[in-house]
């Protein structure tokens, strides 16, 4: 795989990881807000433990997926740097691995919101009774 290949791969993925940021950043305190407002309605609301265990499942989904993907793409570009494998290691593993952390988790939460349906109580609750007005 050539340079420009490699950069546009590295683009993207820093493209997408943005767009990702800024989707959590609207959309984590919007859902915090909503879930207190429903449950202040007295509706149903999914436990806090199903939400921890589905975003620690989504995480790791998303970890397996990720980590191994960036660390093969910056291992090329290091590589073709010209830099050994013992310089290699460390930037590797400090801004590749534990850098990606944080990432996949966000991106386990965008993937959690978008199958949200298929286990929330309160989308399930939805579809049984109809859409949620909004309040003022």
């Amino acid at each position: 795989m050539n340079n420009s290949g490699l950069q546009l791969f590295v683009q993207l993925m820093n493209l997408a990881s943005g767009l990702v940021f800024i989707y959590c950043l609207y959309s984590v305190p919007s859902q915090i807000i909503r879930r207190l407002r429903l449950k202040r309605q007295g509706k149903a609301v999914s436990p806090m433990l199903l939400i921890i265990r589905k975003l620690f499942k989504y995480w790791f989904f998303t970890a397996l997926i990720l980590i191994p993907f960036s660390l093969v793409i910056s291992y090329l570009a290091l590589n073709e740097g010209g830099l050994s494998g013992s310089e290699i290691f460390v930037p590797l593993f400090t801004k590749v691995f534990v850098g990606n952390i944080g990432t996949t988790l966000l991106f386990g939460y965008v993937f959690m919101k978008a199958k949200k349906d298929s286990w929330s109580y309160s989308a399930i609750e939805e579809k049984i009774s109809g859409p949620l007005k909004a309040t003022a």
